[in-house]
């Protein structure tokens, strides 16, 4: 659906977000980022700055305002630790990285890293593992498992529709490529706490 105006965009897509949480159902990242990117688009149509890591703690407040005992579940702990680190050492990473790598890059790598060293601590103190070669994992998975999602969510709008057994060939292609990249990454060495 295209809207011509950006503020009815940005409002129409926030609005889309609660249908997608019933669908998706309720998990501490996807309330997390149903909650940043509805107030962050809130932010935009009254014209107010949208910090990121305002937005962070306000969906943290809101989440624990509504169920304090999320605080001790590992998925709240991994989902805002992760995005702390990209709010907070993405940029750094960043400079680090490009320009020695392309910006298509350095960039993707080191949002990757920022999650993954604020998230490793946490992951050996519960693990006693973290797996390093999930941050270059992440370059490719990142677009392979955005298009599959995207791919899923139009066979389930053509549902209704004889198109069904033309996606599957490439739906199961797309599937098989995320699966072979797991198993590449899933060779090297983790940390050992």
């Amino acid at each position: 659906l295209w809207v011509p105006d950006r503020r009815w965009r940005v409002a129409l897509g926030a609005a889309l977000l609660f249908p997608y949480l019933f669908l998706a159902g309720w998990s501490p990242s996807l309330g997390r980022a149903v909650i940043m990117l509805t107030a962050g688009a809130l932010g935009y149509l009254l014209d107010r700055d949208n910090r990121g890591l305002d937005l962070l703690a306000l969906a943290a407040a809101a989440i624990l305002l509504a169920d304090p005992l999320s605080a001790g579940e590992l998925s709240f702990q991994l989902s805002f630790l992760a995005l702390l680190g990209i709010i907070l050492l993405g940029r750094p990473f960043a400079r680090l990285l490009t320009p020695p790598l392309p910006r298509f890059v350095g960039l993707p790598l080191s949002v990757s890293l920022g999650a993954q060293a604020a998230t490793t601590p946490l992951l050996l103190a519960t693990f006693g593992a973290a797996f390093p070669a999930g941050a270059l994992a992440a370059l490719p998975l990142l677009p392979l498992v955005t298009v599959f999602l995207w791919g899923g969510l139009a066979c389930l709008a053509l549902s209704f529709l004889p198109v069904l057994p033309a996606l599957a060939w490439p739906m199961g292609l797309l599937h098989r490529a995320i699966l072979a990249v797991l198993q590449f990454f899933a060779v090297y060495p983790p940390l050992r706490a």
